[in-house]
């Protein structure tokens, strides 16, 4: 540019006005352009002037909206934004009227210039949008590039990361195919600041870098400054507070020398005076962003304006004044509202949030902008910034008493903070949480011990899917609630049936074996006393304790609660405190009762999960699979149920499956089919309710030519083409008397007569029946035929109805969601917690089919990628009833929620104990325990 100049002064010189007034105007547009690139902007206005001086007498012509679009952009870079928008809408309008498509596109590009400056973003980016098709239509590459800079700038300024990150990466490709270095530094420039954002250090770094060296080879000095203002923030961003002053400083002198109240001056200062925040030097910042304020106003730059109130806000608030921090927040949300530039709002709103931690009465102002700036926030992808704001609204639900949404918030961004964040925000994210477990139980059990709360306790644990994270959820509350020193939880060891420790929480890596020494015995002693805790309060004096336990000694208080387990056999939970502190008291004891249930029921859960597995071991040792494969089941009860119609595949035994409907009596008839040495051959089936007594016969048993009216050809029946393979006869508790008597001649005899036949014909099949009802009744009610019955229940076979394997419907939803998704061609999400809760709730009266149906019509009702909720499931699944108890101690509570509970599952399985105990989840044993306990007949 230097050698360009000293070409177009040694022009101009040559150059008389008089004679050549339009090559002398040309002369001038093009030393303003070269000014301009310099910096120096009043001599660029100068020759801008001039050269429209001359034109403005001549005819309408290029050069005339050349040297108004000069005058615009030095009225652009001094910040006389009006002035430089009518130049370029002057220049803009000359090109339209010439026709020249270039010209227009350039002004396009100018216009957009000053709208971004006017923070008018959207209206900046309609602008270059036009420009860019401009020059894609003309095949300027260059102009391309240049404007595709322009809009990844404008994009990125509305928070549009990755949008502003392709633009930036063509321009920089379309630029260095071209050679122009100068804006190939640009480039690199303004993609550094889509990593710097992303928190991409290394890589940001390393294009600053690479723009640095360019701007310098090129004496680009403009590009140099910028180089020095946003590495600078690099800087900022990553705590290097001391490097970052140093950098910007040195910005700050390469921008006055370009213009002492530019631009560039007034957002280095701003930068400047955040370090100066940061490190706490509240005057020297102060200093800096008034100096940038003036300049950004003076400019008309309401986004650089709203970023340096901001920036005065939190130099504010560190000087005790959260009042005047609050107001000049006001103003920057409002600004970067109104300019769309979201992630700077969003900015914004965690400074208010900030400020509404010192001054509590601005804290629902902030809840809400903090609510918008998350969303804007995560849409945009800053991530970081994103939890940092839900940080502080987890901060200020806990400031709301609303535990349960500071912990839904705590863990959606844990993993951010911990990775990313700074000490000061993990410890911060810690102390929320343990405020906000604190929180839930006080909050849950607290001295008035109402149910409603004692309820929210209990679904924040249920709504944990996994047994085993459960079980460590609800063990850290006990812990955490009572302010125990030291908590193991105490099984039975499978093989030697002693007490052993399975879990514990707070005992030093030194001392497991004694803790768990001392937690047994005490157990041990709750469980011979008849199911009673034991609480002591001087153990090492306690006569119910052995005092040879030397650990005793060291042990203020503790707590042994007694849990139930299967077949008589227990463990327990226990707690303690160290000498010297207060005791357990009556609330820590009602908690930690109220909680051992909780522990007891998924202690259970665990079991039946080792009894499943153990299951499944034993059905591939056993070979079971083949046939079975497509039976969705968890059950201890089905998997026996297939274990033993494995054992009878190669059998020629007549197999009877009796269940409600919709317990899938076909589906077993089919398996053990398929499973068997027959399952190359038929398996037919027949529905005797489907069929009247004569068809009946002749689909079975087939007929002669002639046998009835409309028999006018002879019939093979179904045994007969089953010959070698399976007949599944359903529903014969509907057939007719007549029928069962000829059933009962085939079962006996093997052989069967065609309707009309005279000729009996053997047959090799196997016989498998179904049944809805009791046969048993049936026959004792005469509607049956007895010797039939004891002909088909050789092998008799009852399918549990699915209330009684509420473990299933989880296996089984998942099962039919992703079948009928698949036949109606989309994706869904899966199931809310809350909407599996009510199907695992619900009795459903058509079993397995009814099941399938309610998904199917879940399936057909939703959209893609939608998540089913509980509102959308069919009314009479969702209703329920509540709890009938209310008021008093927390045991009297839990007495009056266990006995309504217990009365339910035996009414439920018609007095029927261990299926009783199945329902609640808790061994026979306990459920016995319990009924003696609240004397239930």
């Amino acid at each position: 540019f230097d050698r360009a100049l000293e070409m177009l002064n040694l022009a101009f010189q040559g150059c008389d006005v008089e004679k050549s007034p339009l090559q002398c105007a040309e002369i001038l547009s093009e030393r303003s352009h070269v000014y301009l690139r310099l910096g120096d902007y009043a001599k660029a206005r100068a020759d801008a002037n001039a050269a429209l001086a001359i034109l403005r007498a001549k005819a309408m012509s290029p050069g005339l909206a050349r040297a108004f679009r000069s005058l615009g952009l030095v009225g652009l870079r001094t910040g006389e934004s009006e002035e430089a928008r009518g130049a370029f809408e002057a220049s803009l309008a000359i090109a339209r009227a010439l026709g020249d498509r270039q010209g227009m596109a350039k002004c396009y590009n100018d216009l957009a210039l000053v709208s971004k400056n006017q923070g008018r973003l959207a209206e900046a980016s309609d602008f270059l949008e036009k420009a860019i098709a401009i020059a894609r239509e003309l095949g300027n590459k260059l102009e391309i590039a240049i404007r595709q800079n322009n809009k990844g700038i404008i994009d990125y300024k509305r928070g549009r990361w990755e949008a502003a990150s392709q633009a930036w990466e063509e321009a920089l490709r379309i630029f260095r195919e071209l050679g122009n270095k100068w804006e190939v530094a640009l480039a690199y420039l303004n993609a550094a600041h889509y990593h710097r954002s992303t928190r991409n250090w290394e890589r940001a770094e390393e294009l600053y870098g690479r723009s640095l060296q360019i701007s310098r080879e090129n004496g680009h000095r403009r590009c140099e400054a910028l180089y020095h203002e946003h590495f600078g923030e690099l800087c900022l961003r990553r705590g290097e507070w001391e490097r970052a002053e140093r950098i910007l400083t040195e910005g700050l002198e390469l921008a006055r020398g370009l213009d002492d109240d530019g631009d560039l001056v007034g957002e280095i200062l701003r930068r400047r005076g955040e370090v100066a925040v940061e490190s706490g030097a509240i005057a020297s910042a102060l200093r800096d962003l008034r100096g940038a304020l003036r300049v950004t106003r003076r400019l008309g730059d309401r986004f650089e304006t709203a970023a340096v109130l901001r920036t005065i806000a939190r130099a504010e608030l560190r000087r005790g004044r959260p009042g005047r921090a609050i107001r000049l927040l006001r103003g920057s949300i409002e600004t970067f509202s109104e300019t769309g530039a979201r992630y700077e709002q969003g900015l914004s709103a965690i400074a208010l949030g900030e400020a509404a931690r010192v001054l509590p009465e601005a804290a629902p102002e902030a809840r809400q902008a903090l609510q918008v700036a998350s969303e804007a926030l995560r849409e945009t992808g800053a991530t970081y910034e994103a939890a940092v704001a839900d940080l502080l609204r987890a901060e200020f639900a806990l400031a709301r008493g609303d535990g349960r949404r500071a912990i839904d918030l705590i863990d959606g961004i844990q993993g951010t903070i911990e990775a990313i964040g700074s000490e000061t925000e993990r410890t911060r994210l810690r102390e929320a949480r343990t405020r906000s477990d604190r929180l839930i139980v006080s909050s849950s059990v607290s001295e008035s011990n109402s149910l409603s709360t004692f309820n929210l306790l209990l679904r924040s644990i249920q709504e944990i899917a996994e047994n085993d994270k459960r079980l460590s959820f609800a063990l850290d509350l006990l812990l955490e609630r009572t302010t125990a020193r030291r908590l193991v939880l105490v099984v039975p060891d499978p093989a030697s049936g002693k007490l052993r420790a399975r879990e514990s929480r707070a005992v030093p890596p030194c001392d497991p074996s004694s803790a768990a020494t001392v937690a047994c015995a005490a157990v041990l002693h709750a469980l011979r006393g008849g199911g009673r805790p034991l609480y002591s309060t001087d153990p090492a004096h306690d006569s119910r304790l052995d005092p040879a336990l030397s650990e005793l000694a060291e042990i203020g208080s503790l707590l042994a609660l007694p849990i139930g387990g299967e077949d008589g056999v227990s463990g327990g939970v226990y707690l303690d405190r160290p000498a010297g502190a207060p005791p357990f008291g009556r609330n820590d004891i009602d908690f930690a009762v109220a909680l051992a249930s909780v522990v007891e029921g998924t202690l259970s859960h665990l079991r039946s999960e080792e009894i499943l597995r153990e299951n499944l071991r034993l059905r591939r040792r056993l070979g079971i699979g083949d046939g079975f494969e497509q039976i969705v089941t968890q059950s201890p009860r089905v998997l026996k149920i297939i274990e033993t119609l494995q054992k009878l595949r190669d059998s020629s035994a007549t197999i009877l499956l009796q269940g409600e409907t919709g317990t899938g009596k076909e589906l077993f008839a089919r398996a053990t089919h398929l499973s068997s040495s027959r399952k190359e051959m038929p398996f037919v089936t027949v529905n005797c309710a489907e069929l009247s007594e004569d068809l009946l016969e002749s689909e079975l048993f087939g007929h002669r030519k002639g046998a009835f009216t409309d028999a006018k050809a002879s019939k093979t029946g179904l045994f007969e083409r089953a010959s070698g393979g399976t007949v599944f006869i359903d529903e014969i508790d509907k057939a007719s008397r007549r029928f069962q008597d000829t059933l009962l001649r085939v079962v006996d005899r093997k052989e069967f007569k065609p309707v009309g036949a005279t000729e009996s014909i053997s047959i090799d099949v196997r016989i498998l029946c179904a049944a809805n009802k009791d046969l048993r009744a049936e026959v004792e009610n005469d509607r049956f035929l007895k010797d039939l019955y004891y002909r088909l229940r050789v092998v008799s076979i009852h399918l549990p109805p699915l209330r009684e394997r509420k473990e299933d419907i989880p296996l089984l939803a998942e099962h039919f969601l992703s079948k009928h998704a698949a036949r109606a061609g989309r994706r869904l999400g899966g199931y809310r917690p809350e909407a599996m809760r009510a199907l695992i709730a619900y009795d459903w009266p058509g079993n397995v089919r009814d099941l399938e149906h309610e998904i199917e019509r879940l399936v057909a009702v939703s959209s893609d990628g939608a998540w089913v909720s509980a509102e959308d499931l069919a009314p009479e699944i969702t209703q329920g009833a509540p709890l009938a108890a209310s008021g008093g101690t927390l045991s009297e509570v839990v007495e009056r929620i266990e006995r309504q509970m217990i009365e339910e599952a035996l009414h439920r399985s018609g007095g029927n104990k261990s299926r009783a105990a199945r329902g609640l989840g808790i061994s026979r044993r306990g459920l016995l325990n319990k009924l003696e306990r609240y004397r239930i007949r």
